[in-house]
């Protein structure tokens, strides 16, 4: 029992570290912003991606992330991204929530992924998408969104919007 207990609260503790670093800037072209403690900074290759980033990309600039556990996410002009949730660790329960809130992405899944593809969810306005070893494409607009599957399958569940 006390066992248990400690694990618990070792994991709370993982999962909630406001600063954690969870990835990097591996590609940049133009004018990308990130929203960092309630400050918004010019974004740079190679800067670090912490946990409540929210990352933003002008007119005809995009960014590529690379995630800790090897995800790829390519991110558009005018484009919105945040991640939500976000819980690493190869011998563990790991899991992935990202918040695609405008604009056009790409997503390569990676590592968490595959460990465990029930806990890697990608959310639009209007969309919530689980995947299985998957390549999406998404194009969200105001009043559409677009989700295409190149690689893998994918299970897209239209959010309650009356919220």
């Amino acid at each position: 029992m006390f066992l248990e207990s400690v694990f618990k609260c070792e994991r709370f503790l993982q999962s909630t570290t406001v600063f954690e670093q969870i990835g990097q800037v591996v590609a940049l072209k133009g004018d990308v912003k990130v929203e960092r403690e309630s400050k918004i900074q010019e974004l740079l290759l190679k800067d670090k991606i912490l946990k409540t980033d929210q990352v933003s990309t002008l007119n005809n600039s995009r960014t590529q992330l690379l995630l800790n556990h090897e995800t790829i996410i390519t991110i558009g002009e005018n484009s919105i991204f945040k991640v939500d949730e976000y819980l690493f660790n190869e011998e563990k329960d790991s899991s992935l929530k990202m918040n695609f809130l405008n604009g056009t992405f790409k997503v390569i899944t990676g590592k968490i992924g595959k460990l465990n593809s029930d806990s890697f969810k990608l959310q639009t306005k209007t969309a919530s998408i689980g995947i299985r070893g998957t390549e999406i494409l998404l194009q969200l607009e105001a009043k559409k969104e677009k989700i295409m599957c190149t690689q893998g399958t994918i299970i897209v569940t239209r959010k309650d919007t009356n919220n």
